[in-house]
């Protein structure tokens, strides 16, 4: 047996005898009690052998120690290709506009927003993408973008009818999700959304109202805030809501803030908080604003734990490939041209 090259050992943790392992391959987190973590040492810098079979057996299940003929790199390459060449789980990503009615400061997409939607002719071909591999598929999620795509919701609902229709004729599982600013998220497109299997929004507020409103205000510069709380008031509890709060140093204190307003408006028990990192993406946003990435773990750490909010997703985890763009079975449109 070896070492795996994907350990990372924390020791002298404050506060406690144990020390910490994590395999970057695995995924897997462990606490070592004083015992075993001496036996780990021990077979780490002087190749002595693990005497406690128990303990060598659930270090083999994470894969902190591998055989000796095992090539991680390899099977880490042989990972990312199955999934790349997964054919039989199809994601799609649609922008039915790149119109947006918000000029947030940082913004990556500032400047190339147009009023252009969809147009019957992409969404059919869309569609007869999605009909060719059909008979191969096993599942189908569709993710709406923009721009801001609720602006283009009857676009959105006509692709939906005909995509679900098709999924329906293969026996194809089909889900959706939407990313959108929450502007226009009433309950009534909360309830139109739901027709078209929408189970899930990415929704952004940035602190408290005063933060922003001027952080994310509309094109003729009106504030946004309190008409995205109502909506999520109102309609958000048919979707399980993802709320990011963008953090920079202009409001890294008051992440918080938010979770006392979702508690006092009783949303928690849909509404899932979380800390999103903000990099200089336009020349308006200046980079001294920004959060390098070691400040930028350290505040979303400190949020969860200020706000009991679950660590399961505070550390990195296994996955086959970075982005939905690495996939043979995706596909991301635009209202015009390829994204």
């Amino acid at each position: 047996m070896k070492l795996s090259r994907y350990n990372f050992l924390y020791e002298n943790i404050p506060g406690t005898d144990k020390a910490v392992i994590y395999n970057s391959r695995t995924g897997a987190l462990a606490a070592l009690e004083s015992d075993n973590y001496v036996s780990f040492k021990d077979f780490s810098n002087k190749g002595l052998p693990i005497k406690d079979s128990e303990f060598e057996k659930q270090l083999r299940h994470c894969g902190y120690i591998v055989e000796d003929d095992f090539d991680e790199i390899k099977q880490i390459k042989l990972n990312l290709l199955t999934n790349r060449y997964n054919t039989s789980n199809m994601r799609i990503t649609i922008a039915p506009t790149m119109d947006c009615n918000f000029r947030c400061t940082y913004c990556y997409e500032k400047g190339y927003n147009h009023a252009q939607v969809i147009s019957d002719e992409i969404i059919d071909k869309i569609v007869e993408i999605v009909r060719s591999r059909a008979r191969s598929l096993a599942s189908l999620h569709v993710l709406w973008f923009g721009g801001e795509p609720l602006l283009a919701m009857s676009q959105l609902e006509g692709a939906s009818k005909k995509l679900m229709d098709v999924c329906k004729e293969f026996n194809v599982d089909y889900s959706s999700s939407i990313i959108t600013n929450g502007y226009l998220l009433t309950a009534d497109i909360v309830e139109r959304l739901k027709g078209c299997k929408v189970e899930s929004a990415q929704v952004t507020i940035d602190g408290t109202k005063d933060i922003h409103d001027k952080r994310r205000p509309l094109s003729d510069g009106t504030g946004t805030f309190d008409e995205i709380i109502n909506n999520l008031s109102s309609g958000s509890s048919n979707l399980s809501v993802m709320l990011r709060i963008n953090v920079d140093r202009e409001n890294e204190k008051c992440l918080s803030d938010v979770v006392e307003i979702l508690k006092e408006r009783n949303l928690m028990e849909h509404i899932y908080p979380y800390a999103g990192h903000v990099v200089p993406y336009n020349e308006q946003y200046e980079s001294s604003k920004c959060l390098s990435l070691e400040d930028y773990s350290r505040v979303s750490l400190q949020f969860m734990l200020d706000n009991n909010i679950s660590l399961a997703n505070a550390r990195p985890k296994q996955r086959g490939n970075y982005c939905t763009a690495d996939y043979d079975a995706s596909l991301i449109r635009s209202a015009g041209e390829y994204l």
